[in-house]
């Protein structure tokens, strides 16, 4: 009860700094980009854990990396490559989560409920700029792991 109690109150908590954000972006950006960020975020709520937040989390820091910035799904190309120029999700596949695709203090400590986590398989195209200046592709797989606990994705590459 307490549990469901404190999710319930994040997910209040959420939504709220949601709608706050959205109200300051109101303010400062013209209409038809409030109107898109509003059906970009506001109707995703309640929906923690599914395929549609795995994917939206995926883009979202995929589109981190592409800026430059620090993001959960960089591979180790990363250090080897430029940041990538684009990226297509070509599929992802529900799976049981694995404790290979966690951080370690959770893999270590797993909770009794860590099986009935939603994890998802995505598989996408990575576009990167070569050497010579062409576009080139490489598809890469990674384990997107969803903890309730914390409300929070774990991103894994799968090599």
């Amino acid at each position: 009860m307490n549990v469901t109690k404190n999710l319930t109150s994040q997910a209040e908590k959420t939504t709220t700094e949601n709608l706050i954000s959205l109200a300051v972006l109101a303010l400062i950006t013209p209409l038809p980009l409030v109107i898109l960020a509003l059906f970009s975020t506001g109707c995703a709520g309640g929906t923690s854990g599914t395929k549609g937040a795995a994917r939206q989390y995926f883009s979202t820091e995929f589109n981190k990396w592409i800026a430059g910035e620090e993001s959960d799904v960089s591979t180790f190309l990363s250090g080897i490559y430029k940041a990538p120029i684009g990226f297509d999700i070509r599929s992802i596949v529900k799976v049981k989560p694995t404790g290979i695709a966690v951080p370690l203090e959770v893999s270590a400590n797993r909770p009794d409920d860590f099986e009935t986590w939603p994890a998802y398989k995505i598989n996408v195209a990575i576009e990167w700029e070569s050497q010579a200046g062409s576009p080139m592709e490489k598809v890469t797989t990674y384990i997107l792991t969803w903890n309730p606990h914390k409300q929070e994705w774990y991103a894994k590459e799968d090599r």
